[in-house]
């Protein structure tokens, strides 16, 4: 939707092991797409990630939209999200990833298309409900891996470990949509 208004340059988080690795690989991406003024909008762990972007590249950034996201000093996520992980990291090393994939995808079938015609109150299609079981299936068979949870692990208690101060993100008066 946003292609008709906006050139559109998405990225992705696989495969790097700190914030400070996909901000540098981010800003690789959008020097070679000549980006010099951006929309940044994160969603979920994007969000977090799109803070510290914005953060590091004030320049760079003229507005920030947030979806799912939350600070570094959060209560919630540091007892729902921080204090799981941090046990995971421990185990990580010794789970098989046919589990992880097993796991995964008996979790993506319970919350699967149920939560999203639930929660959104969505009405879908049988089209619909064939893309989206084959796009999940081609996502837990090429990408859901112990090295994207590894990913993942790394981000979250990189982004803990922030101290992220509103002054930071004055300049964008009104131009943050959370």
């Amino acid at each position: 939707e946003l292609e008709s208004s906006y050139r559109v340059i998405v990225s992705t988080i696989y495969d790097v092991d700190s914030i400070a690795e996909f901000n540098a690989a981010l800003e690789i991406i959008l020097n070679a797409e000549n980006a010099d003024q951006i929309i940044l909008y994160g969603l979920s762990m994007g969000g977090l990630l799109a803070q510290t972007y914005t953060r590091e590249h004030p320049q760079k950034v003229k507005a920030l939209i947030l979806s799912h996201a939350c600070t570094p000093r959060s209560k919630v996520y540091r007892r729902n999200v921080i204090l799981p992980l941090t046990i995971a990291r421990f185990i990580m090393p010794f789970t098989p990833n046919w589990f992880i994939k097993f796991a995964s995808r008996q979790a993506g079938a319970l919350q699967g298309e149920n939560k999203i015609a639930s929660e959104y109150k969505v009405k879908l299609s049988p089209k619909d409900k064939r893309y989206y079981k084959v796009v999940m299936a081609d996502y837990f068979k090429r990408f859901f891996n112990k090295r994207l949870i590894k990913t993942w692990i790394n981000i979250h208690l990189d982004f803990s470990k922030q101290n992220l101060k509103p002054k930071e993100f004055s300049y964008l008066k009104k131009k943050v949509l959370i």
